[in-house]
């Protein structure tokens, strides 16, 4: 797998490569992704979390909605799960 080292600065620009992230495939669409790994060193000088339009090929591209709408089901079922065990009567 190619490594290839980005500045910050590129990425806000959307100067990336116009190649897949995930494969290295020509990309066709950009995907915005926030990185919450970042350090809390960088976060207090001011850089706040970098947001960048990745290049996502078409294979790629139904990850983000995939991922999207899993967290919303999950999130939706643990609500009901939790309003449902408040209404059950204690015996």
């Amino acid at each position: 797998m190619a490594e290839v080292e980005l500045f910050r600065a590129a990425g806000r620009a959307g100067e990336l490569p116009q190649v897949c992230m995930y494969c290295g495939s020509p990309a066709v669409t950009k995907r915005q992704k926030v990185f919450i790994g970042t350090t809390p060193i960088t976060m207090f000088m001011g850089a706040g979390i970098p947001r960048v339009k990745l290049p996502i090929c078409e294979h790629h591209g139904w990850l983000f909605v995939v991922r999207h709408k899993l967290a919303l089901i999950v999130c939706g079922l643990a609500t009901i799960a939790l309003q449902n065990d408040k209404q059950m009567p204690s015996r």
